[in-house]
């Protein structure tokens, strides 16, 4: 077995940072809204207000002990996700703009404004080369998506494999107005 020695993360943002934490790992290309357990084998030294390292440091018992749970083989190896979370504080008035080689981006949050309707475009794989493991993270993904989606809303959704499949939002049954069809374009998933 490879046993990894450490994962720096060096973080350093411009505005403090609120919070930084390391859930535990994920196994493949998992997608969770959200977990609580923290991971045992990181540590977290915050440098400054703006700045921290983050150290991935499992021994190799520990390492065998993530590659059981995630599912692997422990002789090979540990194979996961190893991800960090930080927030910082919010600019309360414009957020902020960074600027880079002539270009720019800006970010901002109101707290204050209200929620607008959204429009939301999927284009979703449902082709031999999703079988298994792959189509089961479509599906969780989508679950948690569409779980997110308010009926105010819209969605288009484009379904393909050897064919395309549009599901027509002009139709009643597909608007989301109605809760109980929300699911219909997948339904015929494998």
């Amino acid at each position: 077995m490879h046993v990894i020695q450490y994962v720096p993360v060096f973080i350093n943002e411009s505005r403090p940072l609120v919070f930084v934490k390391t859930p535990s790992l994920r196994s493949g290309n998992e997608i969770t809204t959200s977990n609580d357990k923290l991971d045992p084998a990181s540590f977290i030294e915050i440098v400054d207000s703006t700045s921290a390292l983050v150290k991935f440091q499992p021994d190799a018992i520990k390492q065998q002990e993530y590659a059981k749970e995630l599912g692997g083989n422990e002789t090979k190896g540990l194979a996961g996700q190893f991800v960090v979370q930080y927030e910082v504080e919010r600019d309360p008035l414009g957020g902020e703009v960074l600027l880079q080689d002539g270009y720019f981006v800006h970010f901002f949050v109101p707290k204050d404004a209200e929620v607008i309707p959204k429009h939301v475009y999927f284009v979703l794989d449902t082709s031999g080369s999703m079988y298994g493991t792959k189509l089961q993270q479509l599906k969780d993904a989508m679950t948690s998506i569409l779980d997110d989606i308010k009926p105010e809303d819209a969605l288009s959704i484009v379904e393909f494999n050897s064919e395309i499949y549009i599901w027509d939002i002009e139709n009643e049954k597909s608007i989301i107005a109605k809760w109980d069809n929300y699911w219909e374009p997948f339904e015929d998933l494998a």
